[in-house]
């Protein structure tokens, strides 16, 4: 974002905040902001690691601290 790169005529920030946005909006979207891709894999399989309570100041005994994420996209 820092770099000036331009998408579709857009700042790059700018683009990013309308994709999230358009994501977002969607029923069949789940847009998982504390995640991380770490490896793709045959047939479109894909690891994600979310951190789910390493940001939080007192986090409860029921949540974990990461959920791991086992995606395989249709296309």
């Amino acid at each position: 974002f820092e770099s000036g790169a331009r998408i579709d005529g857009q700042d790059g920030f700018a683009w990013a905040q309308r994709a999230v946005a358009t994501l977002k909006a969607m029923d069949n979207v789940r847009v998982l902001s504390r995640t991380t891709a770490f490896g793709y894999y045959a047939q479109n399989f894909v690891g994600l690691v979310e951190r789910v309570s390493d940001h939080l100041q007192n986090p409860g005994r029921e949540l974990p601290r990461e959920r791991l994420w086992q995606v395989r996209a249709k296309r």
